[in-house]
């Protein structure tokens, strides 16, 4: 029976492929964030300088007959696309910080039997039989708050 002390890490550590997903989110979106302010700066109309150019603008459209675009109507879509945007990253944030808790990390190897109680519900734990574990401890509620936000650690 051997049970190995792996450190304390965070549970980011100890699943690394689950901080690797949501730091894949948040850096995904981060593109379409700086896209959206782009494009909302584009679209804010400024003053003009000269009241000629208004004129001159005025007198072109009126000769094609074509309506000025709805910039209201396009910046508060790409408003709403950014709040949406920034929403699923604040989400995202609070998950990365789920996964900075401090948590001790041990492996277990050894007979099922070496786990006490534990042998018993372990599927096929008969006490002779071989078994891996991991175990995943802290004595701090509120790591403990974040464990609860990554696993499952009730009944399902």
């Amino acid at each position: 029976m051997t049970v190995q002390t792996l450190g304390e890490v965070s549970i980011g550590d100890a699943v690394p492929l689950c901080f690797a997903v949501i730091q894949a989110q948040i850096t995904a979106l981060q593109p379409q964030i700086t896209g959206l302010l782009e494009a909302q700066a584009r679209l804010t109309l400024q003053p003009p300088t000269l009241t000629a150019n208004l004129a001159a603008v005025g007198a072109i459209l009126a000769s094609i007959s074509v309506a000025p675009p709805k910039l209201d109507i396009q910046l508060a879509a790409v408003a709403a696309l950014l709040v949406k945007l920034e929403a699923l990253i604040a989400t995202l944030n609070v998950q990365m910080a789920l996964l900075g808790a401090s948590v001790s990390l041990y492996a277990y190897d050894g007979p099922a039997g070496g786990l006490g109680e534990f042998a018993t519900v372990v599927p096929g734990g008969t006490p002779g039989a071989h078994c891996n574990g991991l175990l995943i401890a802290t004595t701090s509620p509120a790591a403990w708050v974040s464990m609860r936000g990554v696993f499952q650690t009730g009944t399902l």
